[in-house]
């Protein structure tokens, strides 16, 4: 319902008003646990006043009472050394302290939660998050600077899980690591734990599966018996792994039987984002992606069978006093008053990557079609800018021109040349973390993981967000693919 924009205008006012009247009382509010309650009672009220309410069947959520009432009812059904339930105790024994994220961050978790997705224990969800994605994020804010002024964590947090980060081959040492529920210093380290403590059954078969994508930090565990879902981690985020080996260890349980253990890499959905002639997305202007003099323009374009001669703008000022864009066929970039146009025909239906590269100091523009070795064209007799800072960007358009039927992916800004060595390693590369470290990538949009066609995230540090115009949507893409093929072909 929230897709209704009526509704979602009604629900954005009833959550702005809960949230103001929620903040006059904050003084009355004496423990995380009552604002933690308020916030969820000002996201539940205020969509159930908007939208109403519709009640549905489901089974019954796994609370911190699950193992009071349940688990720690039966008698032991498995065999140890002490012969007693297999559960695990000390589950929580330390708070660490840690900075409180900025906004920013808090955004773009919440812009990362997949819609039509059934909402946790606390009630609350995607789509009630990011209806009103800035007091959302205020309230999370607050809330996370409650947690730690008091030290204190919710008890719905409470949960946690063994990742094994072993500096040691697989043995007694692993086996007894892991059988304790707390870290072990060179062996394991405990980030989440089943809140229902349940103990598996002999002679039972159960599914599991590992879900990782090292790329955002996110880690998920699921559990099923026969047809239902007994353990479901959520996502948790957590970038301690990278990489590593991928194995089944078993200690001590002679009588297990393993079978269908399948791996696949399927980390990352590969999508485009497909502009249809009215749409194009607004960047921010050239003093907030800190372009002064020169830059690097970047990206995949996929142009239509048949596509048009006119201009088709790829990021450009609605001046076009800064301008990369596609005429007749050629990659052009156009700075100040002076037009540069490379001699390759870009192909149609066909994944290709360009690249525009302004030296300011050297007066060079260079122009590449799939890397260094399509050089399409360098001048060095360009004229040096100092650019206006309020001068805006745009992607697909300079508000004159449109791009027509084109798909365009992983688009990524720098506010300095990059050499050709280092831009040929670059547009091979999926990850750019390193390069965002280095401050020098002004805005990187790569349309995997986003979820809303409407705002495209930037995942560099800068958080400059592109705000669609028109009906813009998602396509599958093949650049990976094509990154492939033109590195080894």
């Amino acid at each position: 319902m929230l897709a209704n924009k009526t509704k979602k205008s009604e629900f954005q006012i009833e959550l702005k008003n809960r949230f103001s009247t929620f903040q006059n009382a904050a003084e009355e509010i004496v423990s995380i646990e009552d604002h933690w309650q308020e916030i969820k009672n000002a996201f539940t009220t205020a969509c159930e006043t908007s939208v109403g309410l519709k009640n549905r069947k489901h089974q019954e959520w796994i609370t911190p009472e699950t193992p009071r009432d349940t688990v720690l009812k039966p008698e032991p059904t498995c065999k140890n050394k002490a012969d007693i339930p297999c559960l695990r105790k000390n589950c929580w024994q330390k708070w660490s302290c840690f900075e409180r994220p900025p906004t920013g961050e808090i955004m773009k978790v919440i812009k990362m939660l997949k819609n039509n997705k059934a909402p946790g224990p606390d009630n609350i969800p995607a789509e009630e998050l990011k209806a009103d994605i800035e007091t959302s994020t205020q309230m999370l804010y607050e809330l996370f600077g409650k947690i730690l002024e008091e030290a204190e964590v919710l008890l719905e947090w409470k949960e946690e899980h063994m990742l094994v980060d072993s500096t040691h081959l697989p043995g007694n040492n692993t086996a007894n690591a892991l059988y304790h529920s707390n870290s072990v210093t060179d062996y394991t380290t405990l980030i989440w734990q089943d809140p229902s403590l349940a103990g598996w059954e002999c002679r039972t078969s159960y599914r599991w599966f590992i879900e990782h994508k090292p790329s955002l930090g996110l880690l998920r565990v699921k559990v099923e018996q026969q047809e239902s879902l007994i353990v479901d981690s959520g996502y948790i985020y957590n970038t301690a792994i990278n990489g590593g080996r991928l194995g089944v260890f078993a200690y001590n349980q002679t009588g297990a039987i393993w079978s269908d253990l399948l791996y696949s890499c399927t980390e990352r959905e590969n999508k485009a984002l497909y502009l249809n002639g009215s749409s194009y997305g607004t960047l921010g202007n050239l003093s907030s992606l800190g372009i002064e003099k020169s830059f690097t323009v970047e990206g995949w374009i996929n142009l239509p069978i048949g596509y048009s001669s006119a201009k088709l703008p790829f990021v450009c000022s609605n001046s076009s006093d800064f301008c990369v864009y596609i005429e007749n066929g050629n990659l052009h970039t156009q700075i100040g008053s002076r037009i540069v146009s490379g001699s390759t025909i870009l192909p149609a239906n066909n994944w290709t990557h360009i690249a525009s590269v302004y030296n300011a100091q050297e007066k060079s523009v260079t122009l590449y079609v799939n890397g260094v070795n399509g050089l399409d064209v360098q001048i060095t007799d360009a004229t040096e800018i100092v650019w206006d800072g309020n001068m805006v960007l745009y992607l697909g358009s300079d508000l004159v021109h449109y791009m027509q039927n084109v798909k365009v992916d992983d688009v990524r800004i720098y506010n300095i040349q990059i050499p050709g060595s280092d831009l040929d390693l670059y547009w091979q590369t999926v990850d750019m973390e390193r390069e965002q470290s280095k401050k020098i990538m002004a805005a990187h949009y790569n349309m995997n993981n986003q979820t809303d066609p409407s705002i495209i995230m930037d995942l560099g540090q800068r958080n400059i967000d592109m705000i669609m115009t028109g009906s813009p949507f998602f396509v599958e893409s093949t650049t990976d693919y094509s990154r492939y093929n033109l590195h080894y072909n």
